[in-house]
């Protein structure tokens, strides 16, 4: 019985308090969220105004997208709107 009661204060307790710090760092930040281009562009430049992927014509990293470099990006992104 002990057992059930830990199982349903946590069950209880850890949305309660997720939701109390997630509210406190709304107030304190704002938004929780970047921008819709922040996302597309990469938080990597948004935030921190450095690529953490080289994508060059012989990375084996690349995707579709290899190579295209800030300008292929913002092309891409115009293209999708």
């Amino acid at each position: 019985m002990v057992q059930l009661k830990g199982i349903g204060f946590t069950a209880l307790y850890a949305p309660a308090a997720s939701f109390v710090i997630l509210m406190a760092l709304k107030l304190a930040f704002g938004s929780l969220r970047v921008s819709d281009e922040e996302e597309f562009d990469g938080l990597d430049v948004s935030e921190h105004s450095e690529s953490a992927y080289s994508m060059t014509s012989g990375s084996s990293m690349g995707g579709s997208h290899a190579g295209h470099g800030a300008e292929g990006a913002a092309a891409l992104a115009s293209a999708h709107r």
